[in-house]
């Protein structure tokens, strides 16, 4: 292949010791010669597909990735371990290759650069291996294309501020709706900080642009209103902090544009309700209520108060615990699983037994006493000759 590509080492035994998850052997290798840890290694892929991304590969597909890349992809656990502890680049570049078109005298490569969460997809078992073991899912990385031609080199880099922004940008098919909810709840699930990522996003816009939201109209058909408020939900279910004004903003926003809209079935009322009953107990904004003609929306049976001590122990809490595993964090909390509840959903759990109050009601025992105890301090104050007669 007539491109530039870095160094590497031909390694087949290393390649296999990994796709077996022969921890041991790594290990070995990587002490009697320590470069091996952080080199890339040549392989060839056979499939047109690679993680997201949507274009086809032309086979024979060239390889260099790093250990710790091959060891996700192969979801080799051990292994991972091993490089952790061994102290590995897990975001060190790599590097995919293949021929792009060969019908001219000159034939066309394109050679790929990206780090190594990219040539994997979300719901592999080695992308929450890579996430468990501390990888940065949130951090900013570049994905740079280059085209070799007639011995000419044109880069095409693109910066994502993330991988849920990357999984955005290199598959379509995560552009849908439900497809687009699945992939965040299964990111987040993940350890991608939930309050970072809306920090990235502006919601009226992702829902104007992919969810056929008109501003000023709000949604028009049942099954966006169906994602919209399933997105949002997965926004609160992760920790979203709303005490930061732009995400709050972001909220109003978009509820507004739930209650213009136009074709909600009794299934959607009933979940934008929910979805505004949880917001209102979770934002430190007492005007909301006012900032929404909420007169068509019953508030379900299980809302908190704005104003209780409750929702307001909520709203401190949540910040503290984080938006980073928040789901998984609280879960681990030693309270009781209604408080879980409140704190997770900003809603009081609807499947706790409510506690009986037994009413007060008076005793004869409790006269008694009180009769008992007023004769006795009679007769102390009593005289002892009034006491004792017999003694006149």
């Amino acid at each position: 292949m007539n491109s530039e590509l870095p160094e590497y080492v031909l390694n087949r035994n290393m390649i296999a010791a990994v796709r077996k998850d022969n921890a041991g052997y790594i290990a070995g290798m990587v002490r009697s010669y320590p470069w091996l840890l952080d080199s890339l290694f040549y392989s060839e892929r056979k499939d047109d597909t690679l993680g997201l991304f949507e274009h086809k590969w032309k086979p024979p597909v060239i390889c260099l990735f790093t250990l710790f890349a091959y060891a996700i992809n192969y979801a080799s656990k051990r292994v991972i371990s091993k490089l952790i502890s061994l102290k590995a680049d897990i975001y060190k570049s790599c590097f995919v290759a293949d021929l792009m078109d060969d019908a001219g005298p000159e034939p066309s490569y394109r050679v790929k650069e990206m780090p190594p969460v990219s040539i994997i997809s979300p719901f592999d078992e080695g992308f929450r291996l890579a996430a468990k073991v501390g990888y940065d899912l949130s951090r900013q990385f570049s994905v740079v294309t280059t085209i070799y031609h007639d011995k000419e080199a044109r880069n095409f880099p693109v910066v994502y501020r993330g991988f849920w922004e990357f999984c955005l940008g290199v598959s379509k098919k995560m552009q849908h709706p439900k497809e687009m909810v699945e992939i965040t709840n299964t990111i987040l699930s993940n350890g991608y900080d939930t309050n970072v990522l809306l920090r990235q996003l502006d919601l009226f816009k992702l829902f104007s642009r992919y969810f056929h939201l008109i501003p000023g109209r709000g949604l028009q058909d049942a099954d966006d209103v169906k994602d919209v408020i399933a997105f949002m939900n997965t926004m609160i279910r992760h920790g979203c902090c709303l005490t930061e004004k732009p995400v709050a903003n972001g909220f109003n926003k978009v509820i507004t544009e739930l209650l213009r809209t136009k074709c909600h079935t009794d299934e959607t009322r009933e979940e934008m309700a929910n979805l505004i009953s949880c917001t209102a107990a979770l934002s430190p904004d007492l005007t909301f209520s006012q900032k929404h003609d909420l007169s068509s929306i019953e508030a379900p049976p299980n809302s908190l108060e704005q104003l209780s001590l409750a929702a307001g122990c909520v709203r401190v809490i949540r910040p503290r615990i984080g938006g980073k595993r928040f789901y998984e964090r609280v879960q681990r909390l030693n309270c009781k699983q209604g408080v879980k509840h409140c704190i997770i959903f900003g809603q009081k759990d609807p499947d706790e037994p409510k506690p009986e109050l037994t009413p007060y009601r008076p005793t004869e025992s409790v006269g008694d006493v009180t009769e008992t105890t007023t004769s006795k301090t009679t007769t102390a104050n009593q005289s002892p000759s009034q006491t004792n007669p017999s003694t006149n």
